[in-house]
């Protein structure tokens, strides 16, 4: 009798644990690019923009990130970061942002830190 008790309370206790591991939540697209876009500015250099597009050095090469069509792209070559956007602007302060506008959906990060090239 005693015995099954304890064994009804432990099942019941690790049901509730169980219940209680916190949920995984997967990366979208535009978060893993975010990811993707800080980790490639984050050894460029000379990095400017004209709102619309981004150039930047790195690795003795020059690189251009721009909406090509409704995707963000980064020239020489042709290495697609996002589909489905409407609008993009880069801005220039002490951080490099990355405004998108997808649909009704706008979304503003930081993408890079600026330093002046020496």
């Amino acid at each position: 009798m005693i015995a099954s008790i304890v064994l009804t309370l432990c099942f019941t206790g690790m049901s509730l644990l169980h219940q209680l591991k916190p949920f995984e939540t997967l990366a979208t697209d535009k978060e893993i690019m975010f990811k993707q876009l800080q980790s490639e500015l984050m050894m460029a250099t000379d990095i400017s923009t004209n709102h619309e597009q981004l150039r930047y050095y790195k690795a003795g090469q020059w690189f251009t990130l721009l909406q090509d069509q409704n995707r963000l792209v980064k020239k020489d070559g042709y290495e697609i970061y996002l589909y489905d956007i409407d609008q993009l602007y880069f801005e220039i302060s002490d951080y490099i942002f990355l405004t998108l506008h997808q649909g009704e959906t706008t979304d503003r990060r930081i993408i890079g830190v600026y330093h002046e090239s020496k």
